[in-house]
């Protein structure tokens, strides 16, 4: 089992509805593959984890890197031994709690900073990314 956390950034506007529609479509489609996880937009990027069956998340990924609404900025992956969000289809978190905000924000930021200066994404940063979507389960449940 594979997951996934990536940051774009939107090249088109998304408002409250389009958002909407974006998030259910991608419960729909997700929920076929036996995939979960959460997206977040900021406004201006959007930050999506996904986890799942390798064979079944990967060819997703690639499709939505090829999605002309957003330019991918990075990525990480890692390992799981089961999912962190079972139940999430796809879930948009803007409307949960505000710490859940301030983890989305930080990730954001952080994966930001990397991908300005130009810098990779070594094995310890990205692990500590994903401690963070830990925390997001601890705080959800």
């Amino acid at each position: 089992m594979k997951a996934v956390l990536y940051l774009s950034k939107a090249n088109q506007e998304f408002d409250k509805e389009s958002l909407k529609a974006l998030e259910l479509q991608s419960a729909e489609n997700n929920r076929k593959l036996g995939l979960s996880g959460y997206l977040y937009f900021d406004g201006s990027k959007f930050l999506q984890y996904l986890e799942g069956e390798e064979e079944n998340l990967m060819p997703l990924l690639n499709r939505i890197r090829e999605d002309s609404r957003h330019d991918f900025l990075c990525e990480t992956e890692e390992e799981i031994p089961a999912k962190r969000f079972p139940e999430w289809n796809m879930k948009n978190i803007q409307s949960m709690v505000l710490e859940l905000g301030l983890v989305e924000k930080t990730i954001i930021q952080t994966l930001s900073i990397f991908v300005e200066k130009g810098y990779h994404l070594d094995k310890g940063i990205s692990r500590d990314l994903f401690k963070l979507m830990d925390h997001l389960k601890v705080v959800t449940f």
